[in-house]
């Protein structure tokens, strides 16, 4: 009796021990499971993120400040858009060359861009500088037909409402610059056409003033245009506060 009592009890250890062994390898299977899933997770996470990172970079806007007027400043990302909008509505020829922000012929664009910004705000103290509606939309159609393959232009990633306000005070200042530049001349008398004429004589040879007359008036009317505008420019930048900001 004795000794089936233990053959007995030992069955019934065996069984608790195999039942316990196969739970403890059960239940090891399911935590390997889902530490394997939890890792493949973590890794497509991962994956996930650094692909995500890397398309935010390629779509990411470099851009710096390049100039101030008063307390607003003007970045880079402006004065290319500005460029560009000028080559495509404006320019017959247009720059192929990419803007290189980091050149010394970028100061120079940034000067223009300046210029033309303070020129704007001083045309709404004009009545003559107010655009149709229609007239802006016309341009903003042309515009965003020409800029279709133009990869420096979505790299900028404009939104249409600040594409709206560029074009239309591009525009602007486009007719405030022709009315200046019609009131900026009073006019060449012949007096002044002569004196001209005998000051630079080695150019004109033993010719006579008669055939030059014209010429030499067209010249000075232009040159007196010129340098009334430079004189008026200089009278915006001051007023406005305007500053380039880059190394020169």
């Amino acid at each position: 009796m004795n000794c089936l009592f233990i053959k007995r009890r030992n069955s019934q250890l065996f069984l608790c021990f195999f039942s316990y062994f196969y739970i403890f390898l059960d239940n090891g299977f399911r935590v390997c499971h889902i530490i394997i899933m939890i890792n493949v997770r973590c890794t497509l996470n991962f994956f996930f993120f650094l692909l995500c990172y890397s398309l935010d970079l390629q779509s990411a806007v470099i851009t710096k400040i390049v100039g101030s007027i008063g307390d607003s400043f003007l970045t880079s990302r402006e004065v290319i858009a500005m460029r560009i909008i000028e080559d495509e509505l404006f320019v017959d020829k247009k720059k192929t060359e990419p803007i290189d922000i980091e050149s010394k012929s970028f100061t120079k664009i940034v000067n223009e861009s300046l210029l033309e910004k303070v020129i704007a705000l001083e045309s709404f103290n004009f009545t003559l500088t107010q655009l149709a509606e229609q007239e802006v939309n016309e341009n903003i159609l042309r515009f965003n037909k020409n800029v279709l393959e133009n990869k420096d232009w979505k790299g900028l990633q404009i939104e249409s409402i600040e594409l709206k306000e560029l074009i239309s005070n591009k525009l602007k200042v486009k007719k405030f610059l022709k009315y200046k530049t019609e009131t900026a001349t009073l006019g060449v008398t012949d007096e002044e056409v002569r004196f001209y004429y005998e000051k630079n004589r080695y150019k004109f040879g033993n010719m006579p003033l008669i055939q030059f007359k014209e010429t030499i008036r067209l010249f000075l009317i232009k040159q007196q245009m010129e340098d009334r505008l430079k004189e008026w420019f200089e009278i915006l930048k001051k007023k406005y506060k305007v500053k380039n900001l880059l190394p020169k």
